[in-house]
């Protein structure tokens, strides 16, 4: 017969190898899923005005979106917080690709006045 000891000793040393790559493991796995989560949350989207207070059309755009503003016109816009409105074309302000806004979570409901 086996004494109490021989089999109590190895079993409490391999559940203390065990333990602990149970435990980091299962962080790595909340971790990730909590990652997945954040991602997968749908943006809010932002809605604002783009007013064209200038004399001449603007050609701009709104992430990947192509926006045309005639001279005197406003257009409402919905984009998510991180959109950069863009020139996108070369004109006498500037060359194309210059950043105009960026919008953000406080801007809802705002108008954005470009001279």
């Amino acid at each position: 017969m086996m004494n109490r000891k021989q089999i109590v000793l190895p079993l409490i040393a391999a559940v203390s190898l065990v333990l602990p790559v149970a435990a980091t493991a299962q962080n790595g796995f909340a971790s990730n899923t909590q990652q997945t989560t954040q991602q997968g949350k749908k943006i809010k989207p932002v809605k604002f005005t783009l007013q064209n207070k200038s004399a001449s059309t603007l050609e701009l755009k709104s992430g990947d979106e192509p926006v045309t503003l005639a001279a005197g016109e406003s257009k409402v816009m919905q984009a998510p917080a991180g959109t950069r409105i863009v020139t996108a074309s070369e004109s006498s302000r500037g060359a194309a690709g210059t950043v105009v806004a960026q919008i953000s979570g406080d801007m809802n409901g705002s108008t954005i006045d470009l001279h």
